[in-house]
């Protein structure tokens, strides 16, 4: 009886575990152009260095190629000020990478001097360039609530 007790507990860890890790890959938002899918999966504001990131997947439905993004992002907030892109990454590579066909790529921005008192970011745009397969493609969000921490 011990034994199945111990093991309901395993189980119901285990359990509780996947539902978070399927929770994580929930998109806050979601866009699909010209074959290519990206989603807002999180979007964090640091109070100490003053930036937002926002982790975003990328998954291609066609055949694998390179895929690029402009080098710069534009994230505008509701009173009108643009922010600077610090960083772009599709997984460890800067602003390119090659995409498989239907394997997600995590794919980072991060803006520089946002103060904690923005809250929201009214535009998110992604420029991506024609390359290959891919169309050139502006993936344009709105109304993103910043996590700050």
């Amino acid at each position: 009886c011990n034994a199945l007790k111990a093991e309901n507990v395993k189980i119901k860890q285990e359990n509780e575990y996947l539902k978070k890790t399927l929770g994580i890959l929930q998109p806050i938002k979601n866009l699909v152009q010209n074959e290519v899918e990206l989603k807002i999966v999180k979007i964090d504001g640091s109070i100490k260095d003053q930036t937002v990131t926002f982790i975003l997947y990328i998954t291609n439905h066609k055949a694998n190629d390179d895929f690029q993004f402009n080098q710069t992002a534009q994230a505008i907030d509701v009173q009108g000020k643009e922010y600077n892109t610090d960083q772009i990454h599709l997984g460890n590579s800067w602003v390119s990478n090659k995409l498989f066909t239907d394997t997600p790529l995590e794919v980072k921005v991060k803006f520089s001097k946002v103060l904690p008192s923005t809250k929201i970011f009214k535009v998110l745009n992604l420029v991506s360039y024609k390359r290959g397969v891919f169309d050139s493609g502006n993936f344009e969000y709105r109304d993103l609530e910043i996590n700050w921490k």
